[in-house]
């Protein structure tokens, strides 16, 4: 089991996109130690070559540069929308709050992974748990979506995570042709 503490980046998931969730995910990571800024600024961006985006969220992310820059100015604008791309790209949730721990953050998807996670609010923890048995040598993976979409053809799948995520699967059971 591998565990983190969630406090890395964390804001409300009622709020999601408001400006009181931007705060709260700007004042989350101004919290953090340096080291953790410079692991958390390192982390992927699916936002970072808007031409690969999907047309709507090329629309969002110019309304939010837009925002950004009426609030924090140009400069402190781009920060604040790379920690803001960052978290959209990596976050977690769990019925009271969207979070990203740095290091769970790291573990790459399959559509049948051998691992999964979990919130423990009252310790502040994200854990990851193994699924099956996982052989020495082997990749830890998790999903990177909710219920039943795991359950679809790969064609959904697939929809799925190039929409939420930016990416075309290529994990053993996508690459296999499974479900």
């Amino acid at each position: 089991m591998i565990w983190e503490e969630i406090p890395q980046c964390t804001a409300e998931a009622s709020g999601r996109g408001n400006l009181n969730w931007i705060m709260s995910v700007t004042k989350s990571f101004d919290q953090m130690s340096r080291t953790d800024q410079e692991k958390y600024l390192q982390l992927h961006n699916i936002f970072k070559n808007t031409q690969d985006l999907q047309p709507e969220k090329i629309h969002g992310q110019n309304e939010l540069k837009l925002m950004m820059n009426k609030i924090f100015g140009v400069d402190g604008a781009e920060k604040v929308l790379a920690i803001l791309n960052i978290f959209e790209t990596n976050f977690f949730s769990d019925s009271n709050r969207d979070f990203l721990g740095i290091q769970t953050s790291r573990f790459n998807h399959s559509c049948f992974p051998n691992a999964d996670w979990f919130s423990i609010p009252e310790k502040e923890e994200i854990e990851i748990r193994a699924m099956s048995r996982i052989k020495e040598g082997d990749e830890i993976t998790i999903k990177y979506f909710e219920g039943s979409v795991s359950m679809n053809c790969k064609k959904s799948r697939q929809e799925c995570l190039m929409l939420t995520q930016n990416f075309i699967c290529s994990c053993d059971s996508c690459k296999e042709g499974r479900m």
